[in-house]
């Protein structure tokens, strides 16, 4: 499940940065985060308050529901980054939301995330190969 803002290489590169696409029971953030995508009790929140829909912070743990949850949550907020911006969001900015939540994009603490955790993944999911 993507969109037009929100690509499967991207999703796929925050999912290796988060957990190292390991186990989904996974718990990090002094337990606040969960599952593949290290997902918060907000991130769902805003999902099912924007989508209407019923997920979780169990299906956290579940990878296709995971994903599903970050994807809705970085085309919501990447949609209205460029209503308040008027550009659109790029990888950096959607990594950066996922990092440090609506407005992560703007903050310092967020840049080594993408340069350091979720680019050169992103890089190796989009290299041509040999």
């Amino acid at each position: 499940m993507t969109n037009g803002i929100v690509t499967a290489a991207l999703v796929m590169a925050l999912q290796g940065a988060e957990s190292q696409n390991g186990d989904a029971s996974c718990h990090g953030d002094q337990g606040r985060s969960h599952g593949v995508m290290q997902i918060q009790r907000a991130v769902i929140h805003d999902v099912n308050a924007v989508y209407g829909t019923q997920f979780t912070l169990q299906d956290s743990h579940q990878p296709l529901k995971a994903r599903q949850v970050c994807v809705l949550y970085l085309q919501y907020w990447g949609l209205r980054y460029k209503a308040t911006t008027g550009r659109t969001p790029t990888p950096e900015v959607l990594a950066r939301i996922w990092n440090g939540g609506p407005h992560g994009y703007k903050r310092n603490a967020t840049r080594k995330y993408w340069s350091c955790r979720v680019q050169p993944r992103l890089r190796a999911l989009q290299a041509p190969s040999a």
